[in-house]
C-alpha cells in the first residue's frame, strides 16, 4: 500500500511497507496528503475507497484508545 506521506515544495514523499521514496510533485493526480495511492498510466491517482477505509480504521484506533 503507497501513501502520500508528505509534499515539500515540488517533490512528494510516498511511503510503501518496505520503504519511503521520493517523486515529482507533476507526477501526482488530485492527491492529498495521507491517501492510498495507486500508480496508474504514469501517475500516481487517489485509491478513494481504500483511503476511505484507512480513515475510518485510523479513527476506529483512536477511538479505542479513549474508552
Amino acid at each position: 500500500m503507497m501513501i502520500l506521506e508528505r509534499i515539500c515544495g515540488e517533490t512528494a514523499y510516498i511511503s510503501d511497507d518496505e520503504r519511503e521514496y521520493t517523486v515529482p510533485c507533476e507526477l501526482l493526480q488530485g492527491c492529498g496528503i495521507g491517501d492510498v495511492l495507486i500508480f496508474d498510466c504514469g501517475a500516481y491517482k487517489t485509491d478513494t475507497a481504500a483511503t476511505e477505509k484507512r480513515r475510518k480504521d485510523i479513527i476506529a484506533l483512536q477511538d479505542s484508545l479513549w474508552e
